[in-house]
């Protein structure tokens, strides 16, 4: 049982940070529990935008997915540059 427990596995790992966004969430879980036969590790963790952006630049987060108002976009669009960090929307709506 040790040897077993000792082998060396090689897991994928991905670091997800996000804004508190129940659907990220939700679709997070459903598509690792997809992939639950493949060797992948998912960390999610939540926080504001600012900490996601932070995590993503000091490289302890791979993905940050932020919500923000379009009047926001130029400001936080500058701040990722000064980070060397690139923006993907993903989607634009109007808030409820």
């Amino acid at each position: 049982m040790i040897k077993e427990l000792a082998k060396n596995e090689i897991y994928l790992k991905l670091k997800i940070d996000s804004y508190p966004i129940n659907m990220i969430a939700r679709n997070l879980a459903n598509f690792y529990m997809k992939k639950k036969d493949e060797r992948l590790h998912i960390e999610f963790q939540e926080g504001t935008a600012e900490e996601a952006i932070q995590l993503v630049a000091q490289q302890q987060a791979r993905i940050g997915v932020i919500y923000f108002a379009k009047q926001q976009e130029p400001v936080l669009k500058r701040i990722l540059e000064t980070k060397n960090l690139q923006f993907q929307a993903l989607k634009e709506c109007e808030l409820c």
